[in-house]
């Protein structure tokens, strides 16, 4: 998955445009016609631990792969949402993995950080079923699968989501989690070729709370059919694997892949991630 230049742009020219009526937000959550006063009060409950909302969109989202096949009236954006992960088996983040194949990182920064994250989520999750958020869910589908729609809402979130503001949904002008549609499709690059901004302001009469639109520009003359790229920021590299399921190929730290067994599955991607990030470590210490 990647985003493509139709034709040849300009250093600092506009490459794309997404209005803040396409992104899949907190604000969505919390201006649902029936839901939305629940989700209002767990955004407030949950202000202290998690103030971007992660939970209230994992929530959200979770609710929305669950009743995309119903004829709900707010389930927005029905197509991106069918095109984010859910809880299959071939899922690469390490939120659906086991205890024994997240074994393979033993040894590894990651093995820690996956603990925590695990731990969080677990919490997290348990909040939101303890709020009665998705009751009405939890009776028409049971709570094994309104769970795993929720967990699948956490990995779409931590894994996909950007923080933008809004003055309508909070008085101090909190930040809070949203989706972005064909942002999150855009590859990682060290040195990315497209920066963006979000401009506008925030609006109460807006359908998630917002006025505005994400602007991604050029950086460099780019020629027609050149990927286009983003910085996902600088991390350690269990990071980039734990959250975004995969490990940057840098220069000053090539890999082998040569010992690495092919296979599919979810078992193969731990053996993949565990591999790479031990190569990257082994590296690091080496200079």
């Amino acid at each position: 998955m990647g985003g493509f230049l139709t034709k040849s742009v300009q250093d600092g020219e506009v490459v794309f445009v997404v209005p803040s009526d396409a992104f899949v937000s907190v604000g969505n959550a919390l201006q649902h016609p029936t839901l939305g006063h629940q989700f209002q009060k767990l955004w407030m409950e949950t202000a202290e631990d998690d103030p971007k909302g992660t939970s209230v969109l994992a929530a959200f989202v979770g609710h929305s792969i669950l009743n995309m096949q119903r004829n709900d009236n707010y389930c927005t954006n029905r197509a991106y949402l069918d095109m984010l992960p859910t809880n299959t088996p071939k899922e690469k983040h390490p939120l659906w993995w086991s205890d024994a194949e997240m074994e393979l990182l033993r040894g590894t920064s990651a093995m820690q950080e996956w603990m925590e994250m695990r731990e969080d989520v677990d919490e997290m999750i348990r909040i939101v079923i303890d709020s009665s958020v998705l009751l009405d869910d939890i009776v028409r589908y049971g709570l094994d699968q309104v769970e795993l729609a929720v967990r699948a809402g956490f990995v779409a979130v931590l894994s996909r989501a950007y923080g933008v503001f809004s003055d309508s949904l909070d008085d101090d002008r909190r930040e809070f989690k949203a989706l972005i549609p064909l942002l999150d499709a855009l590859n990682h690059a060290d040195e990315p070729n497209v920066m963006y901004s979000y401009e506008g302001s925030a609006a109460t009469s807006g359908r998630d709370g917002l006025s505005g639109v994400l602007i991604a520009r050029a950086v460099g003359s780019l020629e027609k059919g050149d990927e286009l790229t983003i910085s996902y920021g600088s991390h350690p590299n269990h990071v980039f694997g734990l959250y975004f399921g995969f490990v940057p190929e840098r220069e000053s730290h090539p890999v082998d892949y040569s010992s690495l067994v092919s296979g599919g599955g979810v078992r193969q991607c731990c053996k993949e991630m565990a591999f790479l990030i031990k190569c990257s470590e082994a590296t690091a210490i080496l200079g």
